[in-house]
């Protein structure tokens, strides 16, 4: 946890025994009183908590919230939906690298019971994305959007350059210099031809992340990666 993230309307002023948060501060970080740690608002502005008391019971805190958090990066990853495990450890992820949007679709080859699972029950994807932030140090976090098939997430990723990441392009390729771009994932057993036929015809061009098959979080990864260097984000 590089940033303590409060949630909208949150007392930020006091963390109690039995909070994560308290927990990471005290038994991790273990602070003590005049302790300066990063903090932040879900949504919101980022600054400061300087540690004013260190008790058996709670952590208080005086907090100065007095800049913005890093932009998202224009961004847009159309997502086949995996294996509740691998969500979650993907939706972390992609909040620590401050992707825009995260749409998840049901391909051809992957199991559809897997947008019904309880990864998107009770809140744990959101609960993914703070803990994502936390890593990232940031307080925005991707819009996440879960669709019933690839031709309705690709109605709502919006504008941008497309890109399908496929294994059977082989090695090549280049990433353009745009303002916005929209990167298709498949699922790890691969995309079928229908799939192939409707991304093309929305303008998808195929886009090589080498010529080895990727676990689906590696692809994405490599393939925010692959963006970000060919737009020049990272320098």
């Amino acid at each position: 946890m590089n940033l303590v993230v409060f949630l909208p309307g949150e007392d930020c002023t006091r963390l109690v025994r039995g909070d994560r948060r308290y927990a990471h501060l005290v038994s991790v970080l273990r602070v003590r009183r005049g302790d300066v740690v990063r903090v932040g608002v879900l949504g919101g502005r980022m600054g400061e908590g300087r540690v004013e008391e260190v008790g058996r019971d709670e952590v208080r805190l005086s907090c100065r919230f007095d800049r913005d958090p890093p932009p998202p990066l224009p961004l847009v990853l159309l997502v086949a939906a995996v294996r509740p495990i691998v969500g979650r450890r993907l939706l972390r992820d992609l909040a620590a690298l401050g992707v825009e949007r995260v749409v998840v679709f049901p391909a051809r080859l992957s199991e559809r019971s897997y947008l019904e699972s309880t990864l998107w029950k009770g809140g744990e994807w959101e609960r993914c994305l703070v803990e994502g932030a936390e890593q990232g140090v940031t307080t925005r976090v991707p819009e996440v959007v879960r669709v019933r098939s690839l031709e309705e997430g690709v109605g709502v990723c919006g504008e941008g350059v497309r890109y399908v990441c496929d294994e059977a392009v082989g090695e090549g390729g280049r990433v353009a210099r745009a303002g916005r771009y929209v990167v298709a994932v498949g699922p790890e057993r691969g995309w079928t031809e229908e799939e192939r036929r409707v991304l093309a015809e929305e303008g998808f061009v195929r886009l090589s992340l080498g010529p080895r098959m990727l676990r689906a979080e590696v692809a994405c990864h490599v393939a925010v990666g692959r963006v970000a260097e060919g737009a020049g984000w990272w320098g």
